[in-house]
């Protein structure tokens, strides 16, 4: 049963990548975006979380394929998944909030990979530039309609810090909203535990004690 649940978890990872995928290039080629297919994605993953919440974590604790923009974006997505349902979001919520986390860093297509990937501390003019990925990917998605607020909050406001030492706006505690703070917080834990171009991912414990 535990093998079943495993196999069916990778799927769903698999079948996300694919999803934000060709979001990611749809932006990249500056065309419009249709997010119908990672919104269907969005449920299943809800579903199946629901039916056996472990097989999720499990298989992107595992999970060793996915390209790297791909892989931030899906383990966002499941640890906002993990945290909003043990917060007791409801269902429409939730979906908005493992949508927007999966959007998270939708802006960072317009950051240059030799940023993305040097090794050793970045200038201050290439922190300048990497710090513009939030309004960028609320740039690129304002021009969706219909998309939730609550999304798009979460995507220009996922580097805010509740001391205010966060960027773009230097918000302070409750200026930043309730999904963009979880948004902080999932996008932070899943960038230390995982093993990035710059340097070694570290355990969920050491994770969670930087946090």
């Amino acid at each position: 049963a535990a093998r079943g649940a495993i196999t069916r978890a990778n799927e769903l990872l698999e079948n996300a990548s694919a999803a934000i995928a060709i979001v990611i290039r749809a932006a990249r080629k500056k065309e419009a975006l249709e997010l119908a297919a990672l919104e269907n994605i969005v449920d299943k993953l809800i579903v199946n979380f629901d039916r056996c919440p472990n097989a999720l974590l499990w298989a992107l604790a595992t999970n060793k394929h996915m390209r790297y923009l791909n892989r931030r974006s899906v383990g966002s997505a499941v640890l906002a998944l993990a945290l909003g349902r043990f917060m007791g979001f409801r269902q429409n919520a939730l979906h908005d909030l493992v949508l927007g986390a999966m959007l998270l860093d939708l802006g960072k297509i317009t950051v240059p990979v030799t940023i993305l990937a040097k090794v050793g501390e970045l200038t201050e003019a290439e922190q300048q530039f990497l710090r513009r990925h939030p309004d960028e990917g609320l740039r690129i998605l304002e021009t969706v309609p219909g998309l939730s607020p609550d999304v798009l909050e979460m995507v220009g406001s996922h580097h805010e810090r509740i001391d205010g030492s966060g960027y773009p706006a230097g918000l302070k505690g409750n200026e930043i909203s309730l999904n963009a703070q979880i948004a902080g917080i999932v996008d932070s834990f899943d960038a230390l535990s995982l093993n990035r171009y710059y340097s070694e991912g570290i355990s969920g414990h050491d994770a969670l004690g930087a946090l």
